[in-house]
This record gives C-alpha cells, structure tokens and sequence, in this order.
C-alpha cells in the first residue's frame, strides 16, 4: 500500500511539472507560439495642446513595437491630419528608429480642432530567431489638437546674466549660449561667434600683472618712456586660446621657452577669477597650434569632446613608438587637465579647416593633377572604433 501510495504521488507530480512545462511554452513571445502575424498597436502624440495658430506642435509618432538592431526602423508609416476647415493634411513616409518612435513638427495655420491618426503599414520582419513575422496593418486611436487664436506662451528661457557670472554654464540656461562662446584660434577678422552678446561697456573682472608696466618715472632726452612689455614683437599671446572660460597661454614671451632655454610651458588660467588651474609641458616641449570643439552623434551619444592640438615633431614620432613613416604626428591634450590624450600620424598635408560639428578637416587641391582630396579625422575615428552606422561607436558626420 505505501508502495502504491508513493507511484500515484510521483505520477501526479510528474504530470503537474509537464503542465507547467507546456504552459511555459506557450507563454507570449517565446518563439513556440508564434505564429507567423502578430498585431500592431500605432500611437500618435501631440505637443503642446493647446496651441495658437502658426505655432508648430511636435509629433510624436510610431508603433509600440521595437525592432532587434539599431540600424533597424518601422517603414512607410503616415499620419492623417483632418482639419477644421474640412481639408486633409498628410505626412507620408516615416520611418521610425529601432525603439518604434521617431518625431515630425506640424505647424496649424487656422483656429480650431484638428484630428491626428498614425497609420502603420503590414510589413515583414525577421525575428530574433530567424523567423520571418508579418506585421499587420493597423491604425492609431485618434488624437485632436485644439487650436486657437491667441498664442500659448512656452516655458521661458533663463534670462542672460546682468552681472558677474561663472563657469560651467547649467545646460538649462540654453539661451546663455550667446555669451559661452570660445576662441579656439585667431578667427577670421578677429571675430569670434557666439560672442555676439558679450558686454558692450569696459569691465574689469581681475588684474594679473604679469611683468614690469607703466612709466619710468625717469625723463630721458627730456621725454618721458614706459617699462618695454615686449608686446609688439615678443607677446606671450603669439599662441592663446579661450575654451570654456579657461585661458590658455605660453608662460614665457618667444621663443616660448623659460629661462633655461628647456621647456615649454603652457598655462591655463580661469578666465573669471584669475587663478592659474595648471601649469604643464606638453610631451616634449610642443607648442599650441589650435582648439577643437567637436559635437559628436552617435545612436545614443550626443555631446561636445573639447581638445588642444600641437604639432608634434620627430622627437614626439620617437616619444611615442611611432615609425619614421609616420610623419609629424597631430597629438590632442584634455584642456580640463592638460593630460595627453591621444594622436593621429600619417595624415596628408594641405590646407585645415573646421568641418560644421568642428572636425577637422584637410584639403589638398593638385592643379596639375586636376584633382582634390578631403581628409575627415571623424573618419578615421569612426574606422577604429566601428563601421556599422547607428552603432554606438559610429560617429554620424
């Protein structure tokens, strides 16, 4: 009797697990219960709403399923707009990014209640596994905008600063942009942007001498004469740049040397207090040559690198292992510590510029040859970390 008692407890126990089991399998989105259509849920969202007329309404539209890669997107979706006036507005052809959703702006041009409806496309998508899954068609649950006659008024900006300010800038304050700007290098016609703002009087925020100034005291030939400064020919400012409220110089007046004749010292200063952040050689005595402030934008990357560049020489060829073919390396210094950071070698020569998102850029034009050749340093960045556009170490140019 125990015996028996005992096979029926194991019976049903084994039976209660392959119920379990089977119910597992059948759970959604394991791949045993797909079953070759799955349905689609479209939204469409509408910002800000209320709104006044001729002022444009952000979008957001798409399909509350993701797709398995980045590079990956919901294709041929449209959005209906019917208007007050009994008219139809489309916007055709969006294609989403990989987590379902992508943005349009709309601007209404007359009061009233405007009717939005994302429509999604059947299309075919292969899974995870290898299978491939029909998407059915389908379309949003409505969303009206109200538009009226008086325009809403949006969320203010910070206003620009009435007096003395410091770095760095909270990203909340977007319109003090107009004052943060930097002098990477002598820009054209000494006019450098995003400084359009600046103070328009005298203001002193700190004095630093830095060498005997002013006059003698002392008639000589019975004229009067100032201390030499050696400003017209032997200025430190020969190489100076401004990054982020930070001053960058060379210690010592030309040959840019200290008094030894050793080293090359660049200083870099706070702009807004005067205090001397950090005093440093850069790798084997190489001077400044120019800043970069280079926006970089990625899958899910977005921000600004800031960099120092020096021209290096053969003796910095040598300091970092670099071949003789390599040619005179471009070597990149962190401005918050004056750390080195990294370098490029073997580049072309020609003539630089600064790409639109600050990349650098070197052209060199062959009259005889009839040709011209660009090379981008974002994309050699983009080969050495990776290919696969979208992919976080791809860098969008």
């Amino acid at each position: 009797m125990t015996s028996a008692k005992s096979k029926t407890t194991i019976a049903t126990a084994l039976l209660i697990i392959l119920a379990m089991a089977i119910s597992l399998l059948a759970m959604p989105g394991d791949k045993q219960s797909v079953t070759g259509q799955t349905a689609t849920y479209p939204y469409i969202g509408v910002l800000p709403n209320p709104v006044g007329v001729n002022q444009e309404v952000l979008l957001h539209i798409g399909v509350t399923t993701q797709l398995n890669s980045q590079d990956e997107g919901w294709e041929g979706l449209w959005v209906t707009i019917d208007r007050p006036d009994g008219g139809q507005d489309k916007i055709e052809n969006v294609r989403t990014d990989s987590t379902g959703g992508t943005g349009r702006n709309y601007v209404p041009d007359i009061p009233g209640n405007y009717t939005f409806i994302t429509h999604f496309p059947a299309q075919n998508i292969t899974d995870y596994w290898g299978d491939e899954i029909e998407y059915l068609a389908s379309e949003s649950d409505p969303v009206v905008l109200v538009v009226q006659e008086e325009p809403i008024t949006f969320y203010p900006t910070y206003p620009l600063p009435t007096e003395y300010w410091s770095r760095p800038i909270d990203p909340a304050n977007r319109a003090w942009a107009a004052v943060g700007g930097s002098w990477t290098e002598t820009p054209d016609n000494y006019w450098a942007k995003n400084n359009d703002d600046a103070p328009e009087t005298a203001h002193i925020l700190w004095t630093k001498p830095f060498t005997t100034g002013g006059l003698v005291g002392q008639m000589i030939d019975d004229q009067p004469h100032s201390f030499e400064i050696g400003d017209a020919y032997e200025g430190k400012w020969s190489n100076r740049l401004a990054m982020s409220g930070k001053l960058y110089f060379n210690k010592y007046a030309n040959p840019d040397r200290d008094p030894s004749g050793t080293f090359v010292t660049i200083v870099c200063m706070d702009l807004h207090t005067g205090e001397t952040l950090w005093e440093k050689q850069f790798l084997n005595n190489l001077t400044m040559s120019f800043g970069q402030l280079m926006y970089w934008d990625t899958y899910d990357y977005h921000g600004v690198y800031d960099y120092i560049w020096c021209s290096g020489n053969s003796g910095t060829r040598n300091l970092l292992g670099l071949p003789s073919s390599a040619g005179n390396p471009l070597c990149a210094f962190d401005p918050f510590t004056g750390d080195f950071q990294w370098a490029f070698y073997g580049m072309p020569s020609g003539t630089r510029v600064m790409g639109p998102k600050g990349e650098i850029l070197y052209y060199t034009i062959s009259t005889s040859g009839g040709y011209m050749l660009k090379w981008n340093s974002t994309a050699v960045i983009s080969l050495r970390s990776s290919t696969t556009p979208y992919s976080m170490g791809f860098e969008a140019s």
